[in-house]
């Protein structure tokens, strides 16, 4: 009687002792997963970024100097996103369309994103007329996405007046 009980006693313990280092097992294999964040990103983020090239621009008497804006569209993991259609536009530092300079050859400008997920337009600031002292202007990009999603963001250019 004395050895069935040590038997069981042995059992009892290897079975607590079984079910102490699993449960320690799995509790330190669930920390080696991280839980994603709230804040993202998520599969269906995308990026905008933006660049002029020079932004900074002289109003001369009679040339206009040329800035090269370039969008960069890629989704959150640095994937290029390309055919998407980028909408360019020329506003203040209030985000109102101004007419001061202007894309060849219009105010407004559209662009298809290459196989990088890059689109460029030209700029053409303005005369020494047009402005009468140093100024902010900025370039806005948008893209339209499905449904009401809109990403936008801008691009300083600085203006000096000689």
């Amino acid at each position: 009687m004395k050895v069935t009980k040590m038997k069981k006693n042995k059992t009892l313990l290897f079975i607590t002792l079984s079910l102490v280092l699993s449960v320690f097992v799995v509790t330190s294999c669930r920390d080696a997963v991280e839980a994603p964040s709230p804040a993202g990103p998520s599969s269906f983020a995308i990026l905008l970024s933006m660049s002029a090239n020079p932004n900074v621009l002289f109003a001369g008497p009679s040339t206009r100097q040329m800035s090269t804006i370039t969008a960069n569209l890629k989704k959150y993991d640095g994937t290029p996103l390309p055919g998407e259609t980028i909408y360019f536009e020329i506003v203040n530092a209030q985000g109102m369309k101004v007419d001061l300079g202007y894309f060849d050859p219009l105010l407004t400008q559209s662009k298809v994103t290459d196989g990088s997920g890059i689109a460029e337009v030209l700029y053409f600031g303005p005369l020494y007329g047009e402005i009468t002292s140093d100024r902010f202007l900025y370039i806005r990009a948008t893209v339209a996405g499905q449904g009401s999603e809109i990403i936008s963001t801008t691009a300083p250019l600085y203006f000096i007046v000689p």
